[in-house]
């Protein structure tokens, strides 16, 4: 009986003696047991921009800029096409008023009010029917535009120093879409986060 106690003690304590005690085998040296180092949320927050950054067309960047020159001009549309039924209207009032009380230069005065008036809402028709193409350039944003090559360069040296950035950026480099100036923004916040952390 005594002998069947002893075993199930040895069975209980075990599992307790055959643990590794790490506390006195680690090395801070020891790359195996070196823990990982914190990275900073700027850090990863730079690192998903990066990666999460898409490569858009000619094509598309058109399409855009496009689309916010039509928003612009639907915008202003309003107030020129008040503008423009105003001095018809006043035009054709003048000119009403001229013939009934026999006032010649009246007359000419709301003829030349009104046809003001019509010229301006046709010229706003053609320009909402027939809009030109080669206007897009003031309705592109900054970081929409192509980078210039002393920013590639940068950004090219950049990527040699830091083998992380180099392979965050190499589809890039085979992309036909051309480096924006987005793209060199991104790529120097992150850059900056890798020096801060």
């Amino acid at each position: 009986m005594a002998a069947q106690g002893q075993y199930w003690m040895d069975r209980i304590r075990a599992p307790a003696l055959a643990q590794p005690r790490y506390g006195m085998l680690r090395n801070a040296n020891d790359p195996v047991f070196a823990s990982p180092k914190r990275e900073s949320g700027e850090l990863i927050a730079a690192r998903r921009a990066l990666m999460m950054r898409k490569a858009l067309m000619p094509d598309e960047l058109d399409a855009r800029a496009v689309t916010r020159r039509n928003q612009a001009r639907h915008q202003h549309v309003p107030a020129r096409v008040r503008l423009g039924a105003g001095l018809t209207l006043v035009g054709l009032l003048a000119s009403w008023l001229g013939n009934l009380l026999a006032q010649p230069w009246l007359l000419a005065l709301g003829y030349g009010v009104a046809t003001c008036g019509l010229v301006l809402l046709c010229m706003l028709a053609a320009a909402m029917l027939y809009p030109k193409d080669n206007d897009l350039g003031a309705f592109y944003q900054l970081d929409e535009l192509p980078a210039g090559s002393e920013d590639i360069a940068r950004l090219s040296r950049l990527s040699q120093e830091d083998p992380e950035l180099a392979r965050l950026i190499a589809p890039w480099w085979e992309n036909p879409a051309p480096i924006r100036n987005g793209d060199i923004a991104l790529a120097m916040d992150f850059v900056r986060a890798r020096k801060r952390d």
